[in-house]
């Protein structure tokens, strides 16, 4: 019987120990053109799942074929069995080592941290302020670790960095009251995933949201953050902890060298175009960031039926507001410094601009001596991001181009 059906056990054996590891790369790597398009996530997750499961009966049926083909095949046959055991393990350990988004952009071995000091150093960073601590993470370092898990202030949070759409986020890894571990196992929708230890659920960095697995339908705690240059940072808070490039993947890091810096750079629309979304409640927006900043665009919007200040410092750092309804705006300017602000006045009268950098609410008199502050408009969370990977997360995002 084995005999019989040597050729047919080898195929198949053959078929079962590729699919693991060839699923993992073709499906969730930007190898195959329009794989990312594709809801792949329901297809790659059981194969994951049960992949040692297909790998173990592989080898059962590679057992039973390979002595028969062996010991009654020909010089062909028998070229040809070497040639496919070859290839399947040399599949197995390019995956393994690397081919694997995992195997490709490895954490940190160590977490060390130096005082900023220059007020004109133009790094790009991820800058978290907690508790009084504020620690800044270099885009570029975030980019190919695509996580590091970290404290700051004494609370645990975990920055993320997605290279394919261009996009930062940071959360907390705490669930069910515990910080949990998470690895990369590659992309879908042009976004990374992570997966969870101690359950294997597959979680977007997009949105913070399980996909797929025992947690699927929670989403990860958004943690505020400012994306801008260290120095900006610097200047504003003095004390600043930067994360240093760890010794063990500092050979690797080169090529991620200004990748910051790298975006579309067209002035129409498209997948690669960089947005600011923003979402209140159910409601998401998004502003094209190249024209918004290059023309100056002060944005103000209604979104989700609140007055929203958008403000494009740089083409890297953005900040947004919640107007109050106490406060009607009736302009934007940028001062001498490059500063926007939101000019209005209140229900009662008085004048007042809104600083687009700290949202400080700011009486303005005619006398600039007796200007005073009355505190501050809530702040809300823009995002970066590419519009193809945005529009698929948020598909009920209303597009604005102007001011």
């Amino acid at each position: 019987m084995i005999k019989r059906y040597r050729w047919l056990l080898l195929i198949l054996g053959w078929l079962l120990v590729l699919t693991p590891p060839l699923s993992s790369v073709l499906l969730l790597m930007p190898i195959v053109p329009g794989a990312q398009d594709l809801d792949v996530v329901h297809i790659a997750y059981p194969i994951h799942t049960w992949r040692w499961f297909l790998i173990g009966l592989g080898l059962l049926c590679l057992f039973l074929a390979v002595p028969a083909i062996w010991k009654n095949g020909r010089w062909y046959g028998k070229t040809t069995l070497i040639v496919l055991l070859l290839v399947a393990t040399g599949i197995h350990g390019m995956v393994a080592t690397s081919m694997s988004a995992e195997a490709m952009f490895t954490e940190p071995v160590e977490r060390q941290f130096a005082d900023a000091r220059p007020a004109d150093d133009s790094t790009v960073a991820i800058i978290v302020t907690i508790n009084g601590q504020t620690k800044a993470y270099p885009v570029d370092l975030i980019a190919y670790h695509h996580k590091v898990i970290d404290t700051c202030g004494g609370t645990p949070i975990m920055v993320t960095y997605c290279t394919m759409c261009h996009t930062g986020r940071v959360y907390s890894p705490v669930i069910d009251g515990k910080v949990e571990t998470f690895r990369l196992v590659g992309a879908n929708h042009y976004n990374a995933m992570f997966e969870d230890v101690s359950t294997k659920s597959w979680w977007y960095q997009a949105t913070g949201e399980c996909v797929t697995g025992p947690r699927a339908g929670m989403t990860l705690k958004d943690i505020p953050f400012d994306q801008k240059y260290i120095g900006d940072a610097y200047r504003e808070r003095g004390n600043l902890l930067v994360l240093q490039p760890d010794k063990a993947s500092e050979k690797k890091l080169g090529r991620m060298s200004g990748y910051a810096r790298r975006a579309d750079t067209s002035s129409t629309l498209g997948d690669m175009t960089r947005v600011v979304g923003i979402v209140i409640d159910d409601s998401a927006a998004a502003y094209p960031l190249l024209t918004t900043h290059r023309q100056g665009i002060i944005t103000i919007d209604t979104l989700g039926g609140k007055t929203v200040f958008v403000d494009a410092a740089t083409e890297q750092h953005v900040r947004a507001w919640i107007v109050p309804d106490s406060i009607s705006v009736t302009e934007c300017i940028r001062d001498t410094e490059g500063k926007g602000l939101a000019i209005g006045r209140t229900r009662s009268g008085l004048p007042v601009h809104i600083d687009g950098g700290t949202g400080t609410i700011v009486v303005r008199m005619p006398d600039p001596a007796r200007t005073y502050s009355v505190g501050k408009v809530e702040r809300i969370q823009p995002w970066i991001d590419y519009w193809h990977s945005w529009s698929h997360f948020y598909p009920k995002t209303r597009m604005v181009i102007g001011s």
